[in-house]
């Protein structure tokens, strides 16, 4: 879930390719992938490799058996898909979510590059209303609607999109660290935004976090590539937010 180069949405992608051809397919997600390690101070260390009650490693085990050996039983153990939401909860599912009725409308909203003389980012744009109580869940595959401008003539701005929590006083973090980059000189209708999983409690507030420039993005310590990123953006993001 916190992979910085294959994300939920290709899993997904190629779960759903893997089943129309008639195979037998799951989908299990874990806390571990290709986090980029310092100076990449926005990724998290490596979690569990388990989803909820599920070990990832004893479930591809137990899956061998079954197709290798015959040990047919064992594949009603295992779940149709399973996204991690932290160390140590999952929701199991039978499809991974696209989208949502959680909408978050974002107005025209000027974003710069942090390292800009101009910095105003990153941005975070909630929905309307908090969580309110402890049984809520954001799992799944967020969709966007989105009109990105530069506001730099004759240059094309770039948008780093992320779903983003924040809880009181607390800055708002990038859930799983999934950001999308999306160049202002492309049309953004109905697009993917990266997947996410992540349990959520009372009160915190889930929305749409924006930046001008990210450090995934950049030579190693050397935040240079988008020192003049300028744009505007507009629209909205729907959220697989669901109670659990």
């Amino acid at each position: 879930m916190r992979d910085t180069l294959v994300s939920l949405n290709h899993a997904w992608h190629g779960y759903r390719f893997l089943s129309q051809l008639g195979g037998d397919v799951r989908l299990l997600t874990h806390q571990h992938g290709h986090i980029l390690p310092a100076p990449f101070s926005t990724n998290a260390a490596l979690g569990s490799i388990a989803c909820g009650g599920v070990d990832t490693i004893e479930t591809i085990r137990a899956w061998m058996d079954a197709k290798l050996r015959g040990n047919a039983q064992v594949l009603a153990q295992i779940p149709e898909v399973c996204i991690s939401l932290d160390d140590d909860g999952g929701v199991r599912l039978d499809q991974v979510p696209r989208g949502g009725a959680a909408v978050v409308s974002i107005p025209p909203t000027a974003v710069t590059s942090a390292n800009s003389d101009l910095a105003n980012g990153p941005v975070f744009v909630p929905l309307a209303a908090p969580i309110r109580g402890e049984n809520f869940v954001l799992a799944g595959i967020p969709t966007a609607s989105l009109k990105i401008t530069s506001d730099l003539p004759g240059t094309a701005g770039v948008a780093f999109v992320a779903v983003g929590v924040k809880y009181g006083d607390a800055a708002p973090y990038p859930v799983d660290h999934q950001v999308r980059a999306l160049r202002s000189d492309r049309e953004h209708v109905d697009i993917e935004l990266r997947g996410v999983g992540e349990r959520l409690h009372d009160g915190g507030q889930v929305g749409v976090l924006i930046y001008g420039d990210f450090s995934e993005f950049e030579p190693e310590g050397q935040p240079v590539n988008f020192l003049a990123n300028a744009f505007t953006i507009e629209g909205e993001v729907s959220l697989p937010v669901f109670s659990r």
